[in-house]
């Protein structure tokens, strides 16, 4: 009698990751690159928390394979800073929208740029580009409404009398000089 001894084989498996934290994981295989099947402990990817994740990989009885296991790492999402834009003045030039974030995000903002000729708060949405672990963003800018300095009038003076000083300070508490 011959009895064949087969060889253990180890399933192989294309690594996953690493995959950024809130991002939708894809699904683990139920088959090995080279033909093992069988299921996985945990049986899916949850990305909710960041950190390096051991799956186990079990094989369907009846193969001569052996358990495996995969470390999956999630990246922690990062929040893009920004320095705060505004208050504006109606009708003034705005600075431009940052495509990079301080933290180093880049990305696009919608609406991507700033208009004054509309007083009122407006809110800006930064998404930031592919292949970055980052989460979008937004920023309230305000637009002040024009104001005009109101003062009380001077006048009429006589000529040749001491004329009182020009106020620093309009009526509306607007300061500046003449």
């Amino acid at each position: 009698m011959q009895i064949t001894i087969d060889e253990e084989i180890y399933p192989v498996f294309a690594p996953i990751g690493p995959l950024c934290q809130y991002s939708v994981p894809p699904s683990l295989p139920d088959t090995s690159i080279n033909g093992i099947t069988g299921t996985w402990n945990p049986g899916t990817i949850n990305t909710s928390v960041a950190g390096t994740f051991t799956f186990v990989f079990t094989p369907d009885t009846g193969q001569c394979a052996l358990p495996d296991t995969m470390d999956i790492t999630i990246d922690p999402q990062i929040t893009p800073v920004f320095a705060q834009i505004g208050p504006l003045c109606q009708n003034t030039t705005p600075p431009a929208l940052p495509d990079t974030s301080i933290n180093g995000v880049s990305g696009t903002w919608n609406p991507d740029t700033i208009s004054t000729s509309v007083a009122g708060t407006f809110t800006f949405i930064f998404t930031p580009d592919t292949g970055q672990c980052a989460a979008a963003d937004t920023m309230q800018i305000t637009i002040d409404e024009e104001i005009y300095p109101v003062f009380a009038p001077i006048g009429p003076l006589c000529q040749y009398a001491i004329p009182p000083s020009l106020p620093d300070t309009s009526l509306n508490g607007i300061t500046g000089t003449w």
